[in-house]
């Protein structure tokens, strides 16, 4: 009776019972905001854990911004990086919800290495300006002094002897905070340059008439005076010469701070 009794309760589903069907099983991730940054900083190490114990991959959806090699975030320029952390699951749990944080990448600081010219003489061709920004990023020049001096491109212009200042500049960029200006001050020396005269020779004079106005153009474009050497001879007041007795009239140019006397 007894065995038969256990033959019907296995015919109605009694006895060992099948094992229940197979369960999903929810996941979620942890993820560590990175801290912000600046560019030009060193890769940072992404940190996040599943609940399942599974790996988490990262991506960045800003690459322009960041970049992302396994689990090392990589800087590419300055703004907003986001980086979002995924585990897609497998058999026994379902894939997490992916986590997104934001970190801001500041604009890297630069500085302005500028070699000053030096003192110069006006009248030289001064060698072309030379500065570096440690961005890279190409620098330019500006006078503070367009007087004594001017700047185009790296070309230094010399107009007159006095102190001749320069700023060296870099404005930055969107990767790039605005460099401090660097400035150099020097001095223009006036150099004096030759010169010469041209004067036509009023020509023998008759004592008692009157001479023609003296006429005379120095190379330096400076005005011209006129003097007499032989005051017994003739005088001289502005451009008229008056006749006092038989004699030669030699005219001398004084000069500048730029222009040599004539010597004769």
């Amino acid at each position: 009776m007894g065995a038969l009794a256990f033959v019907v309760l296995a015919s109605c589903g009694g006895g060992d019972a099948d094992p229940p069907p197979s369960q999903v099983v929810p996941q979620t991730i942890s993820f560590t905001p990175p801290a912000d940054a600046t560019f030009g900083d060193p890769p940072l190490p992404l940190q996040a854990t599943a609940s399942s114990g599974l790996p988490v991959s990262f991506d960045s959806v800003t690459p322009l911004v960041c970049t992302v090699n396994g689990s090392t975030l990589t800087l590419t320029g300055a703004g907003t990086c986001t980086v979002t952390a995924e585990q897609a699951g497998d058999a026994t749990f379902a894939a997490a919800a992916p986590v997104s944080n934001t970190l801001a990448v500041d604009p890297a600081a630069q500085s302005i290495t500028f070699v000053s010219p030096g003192n110069q003489v006006l009248g030289t061709e001064p060698a072309p300006l030379n500065a570096i920004a440690s961005s890279g990023l190409e620098v330019s020049f500006a006078s503070t002094t367009p007087d004594v001096c001017t700047a185009s491109g790296t070309t230094l212009t010399l107009l007159s002897a006095g102190t001749c200042t320069l700023q060296a500049l870099q404005g930055g960029n969107a990767n790039y905070s605005a460099a401090v200006p660097v400035v150099h001050s020097f001095e223009v020396e006036a150099a004096l340059l030759a010169q010469s005269i041209d004067f036509p020779s009023p020509g023998n004079q008759t004592l008692g008439t009157a001479p023609q106005p003296l006429a005379a153009t120095a190379t330096s474009n400076l005005p011209v005076s006129f003097a007499t050497m032989t005051s017994g001879v003739c005088t001289v007041s502005g451009t008229t010469l008056t006749l006092v007795a038989a004699g030669e009239y030699l005219p001398p140019q004084g000069g500048n701070a730029t222009t040599l006397p004539l010597t004769r």
